[in-house]
């Protein structure tokens, strides 16, 4: 009897079995392998002194053969030949009636008398296993030591004992996906001595250092304890199982953004991204106020911020997944240093992630000097050193106070009465320089303090009105617009109420004498700036 490659057993001539039951292991099919063959034959040795004749061999297990096997005559001292049983192949059905019994019949007479027949019985037996071995590969979360743990899980799931098993295992940091399709980095699994028929086992490992998701692939190959390899008779044949998991790096990010104060409220965003590879839930944002800290990161003792309803994070909050809540900050009285912090698990893990991040709550000032075009046409001091080198205003840059001159600040704020007539222009356009350049004092004068304010903090939108009435490369006063046009926009109303709200802080700057008679000087002399798009008449 021979099993697959290996060698044939049981070849010992008996009588009755004196040398045993001799067997082997074969191989049903399965995990890629093909069934083994099972080689059975037969041979008669005369051991007596008469001829034989008509021998013939039946065998127990009928899985084998159904009937009498003819082995023929054999001489006196003779051996007949091996005769096979016929092609058979390793099943659970053929090795159901192991071990067989292989009984001999042969005449001793040539007239085939049956009152004269010798007999004589061997038993061997084989086996039909089946290896089956599966794997399973599991590489836990990132934990807070920056290490992945890697299991993985052996099963014998076959008939047959497994043994010498290698565990091969690559982490591969350049796939975030599996399969991978980038050069791996060995990762040390021990292999496993001895796996018999349904044992599991498992074995770890570790990967180090994953700054993002990597697939991890292993491979195990295991001995078939008791089988012969073909291709090298000197080997046992092998059966390799493989797996592949994600390695999860969880991580989160957070950026807050603190609005300038605004009618006394500062709006807070605090957006959350999910940076990592993998699911986070119960994510907790926390915003804090350290009015003690103007600058970033603070040092001091913190005040709790409440979040706008409902001040949480969907659950989970999907790998590269994004959620912002917000907050209001109403009262604070100067520049405080806000930090927003937020806290996540990753899905199934114990680890947990979590990011800050500061900026500063501005507070603009609220101090805003104002003054009415009346005070700049008659303060020359103070006007000539808030104009400087010069302010825009209606197209031009103006930078002196000189009656009858270009670029005169005088002649903007104080040319009423007939100077529109006499240039063929509208009341409104003049009343409209008038105002914006007494605004545009205003404002210098404000910004240029020693500690500067902010007009906004006392006429909201002042900036933006002024950029769109007087600076803008479409403002109002240097477009051309008709007398209709001037009213429509609101810019005379809205920009002469500013300059007479009379609001007073130190810019540093002396008003100096009152000299009305510059300003008078320049009313009813006809003269207007040149240089702008002066609007029509009507």
């Amino acid at each position: 009897m021979k099993c697959g490659a290996g060698p044939f057993v049981d070849t010992g001539f008996v009588t009755n079995n004196e040398d045993g039951t001799g067997s082997c292991i074969g191989w049903n099919a399965g995990n890629g392998m093909p069934a083994e063959a099972i080689s059975v034959q037969y041979a008669v040795k005369n051991t007596g002194t008469t001829q034989l004749f008509g021998c013939t061999v039946s065998d127990s297990n009928s899985a084998i053969s159904s009937g009498p096997i003819a082995l023929g005559d054999v001489a006196i001292g003779g051996t007949s030949p091996q005769t096979p049983a016929g092609a058979l192949t390793c099943s659970d059905l053929l090795a159901l009636n192991e071990p067989d019994t292989a009984t001999l019949s042969c005449f001793c007479t040539a007239d085939k008398n049956p009152s004269f027949v010798a007999t004589a019985k061997d038993i061997a037996k084989f086996q039909c296993e089946t290896p089956g071995l599966t794997v399973t590969k599991t590489c836990v979360v990132q934990a807070a030591d920056g290490t992945n743990q890697v299991d993985v899980k052996l099963m014998n799931t076959g008939t047959a004992d497994l043994a010498n098993c290698v565990v091969t295992d690559n982490v591969f940091t350049n796939d975030a996906t599996c399969p991978p399709v980038g050069t791996g980095t060995p990762v040390s699994v021990p292999g496993v001595a001895s796996l018999p028929q349904g044992m599991m086992t498992t074995v770890t490992g570790s990967v180090s250092g994953l700054t993002g998701n990597a697939c991890n692939q292993v491979s195990v190959t295991c001995e078939i304890v008791g089988s012969v390899d073909p291709q090298n008779p000197a080997q046992p044949k092998h059966i390799t199982a493989t797996d592949q998991d994600i390695c999860e790096v969880p991580n989160v990010s957070i950026v807050k953004v603190c609005a300038d104060q605004v009618n006394g409220v500062n709006s807070i965003t605090i957006t959350v991204n999910n940076t990592g590879g993998t699911d986070l839930e119960n994510c907790v944002v926390t915003d804090n106020i350290f009015t003690s800290d103007a600058t970033c990161p603070p040092t001091g003792s913190p005040t709790s911020v409440a979040l706008d309803p409902p001040g949480t994070l969907p659950s989970p909050l999907a790998a590269g997944g994004m959620a912002t809540v917000t907050a209001q900050l109403s009262g604070l009285a100067s520049n405080s240093c806000d930090e927003a912090s937020v806290t996540c698990n990753a899905v199934g893990s114990t680890r947990q992630v979590s990011a800050k991040d500061d900026k500063v709550c501005n507070v603009p000032p609220k101090n805003c000097f104002t003054r009415t075009p009346g005070f700049w046409g008659t303060h020359p001091h103070i006007t000539q050193r808030v104009l400087g080198t010069g302010l825009p205003s209606c197209g031009l840059v103006v930078n002196t106070t000189a009656a009858a001159t270009p670029v005169s600040s005088t002649e903007d704020i104080c040319s009423v009465g007939t100077d529109s007539k006499a240039n063929n222009t509208s009341p409104q356009q003049v009343q409209l320089i008038r105002q914006c350049m007494s605004a545009a004092l205003n404002l210098a004068a404000t910004a240029h303090a020693p500690q500067p304010g902010d007009c906004n903090s006392v006429f909201p939108g002042i900036t933006q009105m002024f950029n769109t009435c007087c600076t803008g490369p479409t403002s109002v006063c240097d477009s051309g617009a008709s007398p209709g046009a001037i009213d429509a926009s609101g810019c005379i109303g809205t920009i002469d109420r500013f300059n007479n709200l009379e609001t007073t802080f130190d810019i540093g700057v002396g008003q100096g004498p009152a000299r009305p008679a510059d300003c008078q000087a320049s009313k009813n002399n006809g003269f207007l700036n040149p240089g702008r798009n002066l609007g029509p008449a009507r």
